[in-house]
């Protein structure tokens, strides 16, 4: 897994601590053929060791359940698989968004760089369509958030992306934990139905071909939602307008 991650390639921090856990395992198991120590597992402090158990069972447990464990806490995070969530606000509601009570912007010693955020957003995208099995459906999925969200006549130029987890929390790192937030989000917002909705794309447990997904209206809650296979996905592999057509009659 860490060679895959590193050859995808992951950005940031995640090159640093793969290419650590990577070289520690390849020393400690093959070069320096150290083994399990079994002498100071039997000598270890028993609240460390039922810790330690602990973490190995929830990792694992979160292999087969990745809707119910993040994939942060179950270490697989830039594996391919992973929940994500995508919002949208109606661009005539956008102004809501200055509800949320957040810092000043200054200084804005960034300032001359804000044109590039958007191509920045569309980079990252590209990125994710390539790096997550599941993000493939996206492009299909958010077209159908727009027609569901906000009626037949409506166009994705009515809306842009924004994260909104971002916007209302600071930095979040788990897109799995996004779903309960709603409700309060909303609170503060107070959108009306078809201002703002949500995209989510389930993670694939170990073994399993299937995984949810889900359209959220920020106010009305869920609209629509349905599987996503293995086999479906992989044939969308060379253009993201593939997901638009496979998934047009679901």
């Amino acid at each position: 897994m860490h060679t895959y991650i590193l050859t995808m390639p992951a950005p940031f921090d995640v090159y640093s601590w793969n290419m650590c856990f990577g070289l520690s395992a390849a020393y400690l198991f093959y070069f320096a053929r150290f083994g399990f120590d079994h002498s100071g597992a039997r000598t270890m402090h028993r609240g460390l060791a039922a810790y330690l158990a602990g973490e190995v069972a929830l990792c694992w447990y979160g292999q087969f359940f990745p809707d119910q464990v993040g994939s942060y806490f179950s270490h697989r995070h830039w594996a391919g698989n992973w929940v994500q969530t995508l919002f949208f606000v109606r661009k005539d509601a956008g102004h809501k968004l200055g509800r949320v009570k957040a810092f000043a912007p200054n200084p804005r010693i960034w300032r001359s760089l804000e044109p590039l955020g958007m191509a920045n957003g569309v980079c990252n995208m590209a990125y994710l369509w390539l790096a997550s099995l599941n993000t493939k459906a996206s492009v299909g999925l958010i077209f159908q958030g727009i027609k569901l969200a906000g009626g037949p006549t409506a166009d994705y130029s009515d809306y842009f992306p924004i994260g909104l987890t971002q916007w209302c929390c600071g930095d979040f790192r788990d897109a799995l934990y996004a779903l309960p937030l709603l409700p309060a989000m909303q609170e503060q917002l107070g959108f009306e139905s078809g201002e703002c909705f949500m995209v989510r794309l389930g993670a694939f447990g170990m073994f399993q071909d299937t995984a949810t997904w889900g359209i959220y209206d920020l106010k009305d809650g869920l609209i629509k939602g349905g599987l996503l296979s293995v086999s479906a996905l992989s044939k969308m592999n060379a253009f993201p307008s593939q997901s638009v057509s496979a998934l047009a009659d679901q």
